[in-house]
């Protein structure tokens, strides 16, 4: 068994990257785990784990996230424009729709990065806020954003499984 995070390797698992689309309107961890236990049901994702022989057991719902950042607190969508936010996978993308500078990094990176002045926001999860130090820099702090966030399956081996 294993925990992967879909985004980080969609080439490997295109199907369920859906998840990760920005801005879904996803309301909380309970939404979600509906939305994730019906799409892993789903035939081309079924298909496509199987290439792997792979099995979706279940997802392991993270929060939406939210953008903390020093500098000027962004007032419209307007205000990211220009700005350098660390940011993967769909949020990257809707970040540069808005004409921010999504930037990828470890999350081991990003503490040091926005001290520094490369980046001037991160988008995590909540938990990753606090675990990676970007609150004690952070001077602000989007609360109704939700951009989406990354979709992080348990999965088995199907012969394991069946066997």
């Amino acid at each position: 068994m294993a925990q992967f995070c879909a985004g980080y390797h969609r080439d490997k698992n295109p199907t369920i990257t859906v998840m990760e689309l920005p801005f879904l309107g996803v309301s909380s961890l309970e939404q979600e785990t509906k939305i994730a236990q019906a799409l892993y049901k789903h035939p081309a994702v079924v298909k496509d784990l199987a290439r792997w022989s792979a099995t979706l057991l279940m997802p392991s719902p993270m929060p939406q996230y939210n953008i903390a950042g020093v500098g000027d607190a962004p007032k419209t969508v307007g205000d990211f424009e220009g700005m350098r936010v660390r940011a993967t996978g769909g949020i990257g993308k809707a970040m540069a729709g808005v004409n921010a500078v999504p930037t990828s990094m470890s999350a081991t990176e990003v503490r040091t990065s926005l001290d520094s002045g490369v980046i001037s926001a991160v988008a995590f999860a909540p938990h990753a806020h606090m675990a990676f130090g970007t609150v004690e820099s952070a001077k602000w702090w989007t609360t109704n954003l939700n951009p989406g966030t990354v979709n992080c399956p348990v999965v088995v081996n199907t012969d394991a499984l069946t066997a």
